[in-house]
């Protein structure tokens, strides 16, 4: 019994072990970038380095952390992918945090929870993606594909968001607060109960979007297209609506007067145009 037990406990233990080094592994994946400093630049990490270590050797070491090669799009994908796993398969947060994620491949990724605060997403699909509850405060999304994905209760303040794909994605209860949504595409977006303080809407396209509830103060709305967009109790105070367009929009219990515009503002058929509104 007891070389059973002496056995079993080997296995735990080469098995964490083993889990511990693929995560390391994945972890130099995700985070490899390719270097192109120039001779000078490797100097200077090189002199920080031996101040550091006060060894040539670990001076080098250092520096060659920094420079390792750049994993290729593919590769750092399915790093991601298999790190979330292993994360949630433990238990443990799923942190990306300042990862260098631009272009991947996430399609249908469950990256619910997980930090991706001041990650680099510029152009990644996230099409169908999980990430309820996600903090991706800071993030840089421009231009990444987040059709259908699932961003309810996630943070998503200070994000950059400019033309990014948002199209039927569950926004529901997100923080958005100061992010730059400008030219993004929210059509049939449900943004109900979300937090849009002082967020950037310029031009965006928000036609039959959902509304109800949210939180628009201060934003910025001009040139949006709000087509059939659900306002229901929305809070416009301060919302800039200059050249926006509202036409066949449901404003019941939204509080235009609140709102900023000018002569070019299409409203709903019906809908007086508020009196101090620029000309």
């Amino acid at each position: 019994r007891a070389q059973t037990d002496q056995v079993r406990a080997q296995t735990v233990q080469f098995t964490q072990d083993a889990r511990i080094a693929r995560r390391a592994q994945l972890i130099d994946i995700i985070y490899s970038e390719e270097c192109e400093s120039p001779l000078e630049v490797l100097q200077r990490l090189d002199h920080l380095a031996h101040e550091r270590t006060g060894s040539d050797t670990n001076a080098k070491y250092f520096r060659n952390r920094i420079c390792q090669p750049g994993a290729t799009t593919r590769a750092r994908s399915e790093a991601i992918l298999s790190f979330a796993a292993l994360e949630k398969g433990t238990g443990k947060l799923v942190d990306l945090s300042h990862a260098p994620l631009d272009r991947a491949n996430l399609f249908g990724a469950d990256l619910s929870d997980a930090n991706l605060s001041l990650a680099r997403l510029e152009g990644a699909n996230l099409a169908g993606a999980n990430l309820f509850g996600a903090d991706l405060s800071r993030a840089n999304l421009s231009r990444a594909n987040l059709s259908d994905a699932n961003l309810s209760d996630a943070n998503l303040s200070d994000a950059n968001l400019q033309d990014a794909n948002l199209k039927g994605a569950d926004l529901s209860r997100a923080n958005l607060s100061d992010a730059n949504l400008s030219k993004a595409d929210l059509k049939r977006g449900n943004l109900s109960d979300s937090n849009l303080f002082s967020a950037d809407l310029s031009g965006a396209n928000l036609h039959d979007a959902n509304l109800t509830l949210a939180d628009l103060t201060h934003a910025n709305l001009s040139r949006a297209f709000l087509g059939d967009v659900r306002l229901w109790g929305t809070h416009l105070f301060g919302a800039d609506l200059s050249d926006a367009n509202l036409q066949d929009a449901n404003l019941v219990g939204a509080p235009l007067i609140a709102a900023n515009g000018n002569a070019t503002t299409v409203l709903p058929k019906g809908v007086e145009r508020p009196s101090h509104w620029r000309e």
